[in-house]
């Protein structure tokens, strides 16, 4: 298969290149690549060939998108298969492509194309990214404890951060736009982080932030006293940052906790964890015939192998499905972000 041929439009768009010249490059390109595939059938190596795209369910405005109908008057006639991500938010393959004069659902089941889904938990939402799932056990006491610690720490530090005020007054030192405190780079992100992948993205940049402070006050420092209450300022960030992760996973696990009571409300697929809801809404409908599933942890597995021994919802119930997760995140904050910018008081600094 070939994989991700956007790659190639996402270029050509950020160098201002003419959408209608960068679409005839692209597909003078894949013909070339499918036929050079189409000679493996001959050794034998392979039996199909296809493609795998994140843009053959964007919106036909966007310069990115990629018309599969377009795709066909290339190809050999040995692609058969098509790969997409395919989820309860990213639906548009079912609901709304419109490609030669169908959704691309309709389209694939015409032309007889065997199609795959990636990404069923893992969806683009506002140019964020959602992992429909939760924790397969629920945090104790509903994550009070993760809370109560993270707001614990988050005492200590700021009572740290009063006393380095003190020890450095005798500069006319203070926390502000450009050495701003620990704390208050914390409390900015705190409840932004949307999970804990874009945690550890965002955390390079976090710590860079807070080291341009760190360094200010190393410069200043000139007692022992000085030195020991800044040695106890980076020992309390670090624990702040410690427990942040987890403090994440279980913010994100009580909002896909509340998104699959709403599911779960439905009369199909019934009381079900949010991840199997997920699985068998892709397998609701013919299209796609093949769900990809990633999971890193044996109970995950477990969890979701329940899905075999489940009937898919009808067909009917899809749509409701879709606008009940929509509604629901709704509810949810809209100022997370996937990571912070480079600088923390300048969001249209390039990043480092």
């Amino acid at each position: 298969m070939i994989q991700n041929p956007e790659n190639y439009l996402i270029y050509a768009q950020a160098r201002g290149m003419d959408r209608a010249e960068a679409q005839d490059h692209l597909l003078t390109e894949l013909k070339n690549a499918l036929g050079t595939l189409h000679a493996l059938i001959d050794k034998n190596w392979i039996r199909h060939t296809g493609i795998s795209s994140n843009a053959l369910t964007l919106p036909e405005e966007d310069y990115c998108a990629l018309s599969i109908a377009t795709i066909l008057e290339q190809a050999p006639g040995s692609f058969r298969v098509i790969q997409f991500p395919a989820n309860l938010l990213e639906a548009d393959y079912r609901f709304s492509r419109r490609t030669a004069g169908g959704n691309l659902m309709e389209y694939l089941q015409s032309k007889n194309l065997w199609s795959l889904s990636n990404r069923p938990l893992n969806a683009r939402y506002h140019g964020r990214l959602l992992r429909l799932a939760r924790m397969v056990d629920a945090p104790p006491d509903d994550g009070m404890t993760t809370e109560a610690e993270m707001n614990r720490l988050m005492g200590q530090l700021m009572e740290t951060e009063a006393q380095v005020l003190n020890f450095f007054s005798g500069f006319h030192f203070r926390f502000d736009e450009r050495t701003p405190s620990p704390s208050l780079i914390i409390r900015h992100y705190r409840d932004r982080m949307n999970h804990a992948e874009s945690f550890q993205a965002a955390l390079p940049h976090l710590r860079r932030e807070i080291q341009k402070t760190m360094n200010q006050l190393y410069i200043l420092a000139e007692t022992q006293p000085q030195q020991f209450v800044l040695e106890s300022l980076a020992r309390r960030t670090n624990a702040v940052l410690s427990m942040w992760e987890k403090y994440i996973d279980v913010r994100y696990h009580q909002n896909m906790e509340t998104l699959e009571a709403q599911l779960c409300k439905l009369p199909r697929p019934g009381e079900q964890p949010l991840a199997v809801q997920a699985v068998l809404f892709l397998l609701s409908a013919p299209v796609p015939q093949t769900v990809l599933v990633g999971m890193r942890t044996v109970p995950y597995v477990r969890q979701l192998s329940r899905v075999y021994a489940l009937p898919a919802p009808p067909m009917e119930a899809a749509l409701t499905m879709v606008d009940t997760t929509e509604n629901s995140l709704e509810q949810f904050s809209t100022d997370a972000t996937d990571s912070p910018p480079a600088t923390f008081f300048d969001n249209s600094a390039d990043p480092a």
